[in-house]
């Protein structure tokens, strides 16, 4: 019976997913067994929708913390999206301190091949390195080979998903854009520093970009996808608003090693969309809640100069720059919560923060 149910999921066209996935929440509702809500979670899962895969299975880690198989699938569902840290976290939970010697021997089978295949062992970092010296030195021998551009930025690209916070397409920018100053108008180098800027783009170079790419290659399938990804932002859009909330929500956890393992998915988040302000504000509470406020500021600047009429916006980036030790340019956004409030309620929780900010200053 469940067997039939996930197949369905599995093979099944979307309107049929979502009525089988309705009817194993409903179940899960009815009953409330913890072993039901699990094959919903695995139901979204196999319909690839990670994030209520994951919302459910941490829940249910949070209450059954001995209950292995639940912690398994969680584990398994964050190295669906890339949630790296957070994978390896509760596969190395497993590998200590599974119930079973099967199950511990499982976990550490899975996390050995998962960090193997993402080269994060000690001996990948080394080779990273030789690698980048590598190239560069190849790149000061003869300048015109654009092979040697092209590789080194695809390292640093990579580089950028494996440590978070370490600038990988910054990196990437600078080894491409001198690679077009050595060989002007090279395609693949253009559609590479394209996807770069889609990234990160502090110096507004995208749009000049896909001008030239225009003119060099008219037919690139990079310009096909661009309409797919390019927002009036300027960045690459996905939607991982309930992603980035529910990474910011695990910050702080008791368990410090869950903590900084959110902390660094989160990051990971904002390095690849550093241009979408949604991201950016939970990736800055989440900084003040485990007391990093000196670094959650100049996030709070960065969002300083998106331009908004949202008064979510600047209700949360009041209490942002409140809480890094800047009253002033808080209560500033907290005034503009209270004008571009739409509902009295929302006019009242901005009053009442600053009123309970200023106490508690």
């Amino acid at each position: 019976m469940e067997r039939d149910l996930l197949d369905r999921i599995k093979l099944g066209v979307e309107a049929k997913q979502q009525a089988t996935i309705e009817e194993l929440i409903e179940k899960a509702e009815q009953s409330n067994d913890p072993n039901d809500w699990n094959l919903a979670a695995i139901g979204f899962h196999q319909a690839n929708r990670f994030d209520e895969a994951i919302d459910i299975l941490t829940q249910l880690v949070d209450k059954f913390p001995a209950k292995d198989t639940y912690r398994l699938n969680l584990a398994t569902a964050y190295s669906q999206i890339e949630s790296i840290d957070l994978c390896r976290f509760h596969l190395k939970y497993l590998a200590e301190y599974g119930s079973t010697d099967e199950m511990r021997r499982i976990a550490k089978e899975q996390l050995s091949g998962y960090e193997s295949f993402l080269g994060l062992g000690e001996s990948d970092a080394k080779l990273r390195d030789l690698q980048i010296r590598f190239l560069e030195e190849a790149i000061t021998r003869d300048s015109r080979a654009p092979e040697n551009y092209i590789r080194l930025a695809r390292l640093f690209i990579r580089i950028s998903k494996l440590e978070p916070g370490g600038g990988g397409f910054t990196r990437a920018e600078k080894v491409l854009e001198s690679g077009l100053n050595a060989i002007p108008n090279h395609r693949e180098i253009l559609e590479l520093l394209l996807y770069c800027y889609l990234h990160t783009d502090p110096d507004q170079n995208l749009n000049a970009t896909v001008s030239r790419l225009e003119q060099v290659a008219p037919d690139s399938s990079v310009l096909e996808l661009l309409g797919d990804v390019y927002t009036d932002g300027g960045g690459l859009s996905e939607n991982l608003s309930g992603r980035a909330e529910l990474l910011m929500q695990q910050v702080g956890h008791p368990d410090e090693g869950r903590s900084d393992a959110a902390l660094r998915d989160l990051t990971r988040i904002v390095d690849t969309y550093p241009e979408n302000p949604f991201y950016r504000l939970n990736y800055a509470f989440a900084l003040i809640k485990v007391g990093r406020t000196q670094e959650a500021l100049p996030q709070a600047v960065a969002l300083d100069q998106v331009s908004s009429e949202e008064h979510s916006f600047h209700f949360n980036l009041g209490q942002i720059f409140w809480l890094s030790g800047e009253p002033v340019r808080g209560r500033r956004h907290l005034d503009l919560a209270i004008q571009y409030a739409t509902t009295e309620q929302e006019e009242k929780c901005a009053r009442d923060r600053i009123a309970e900010l200023m106490t508690t200053a």
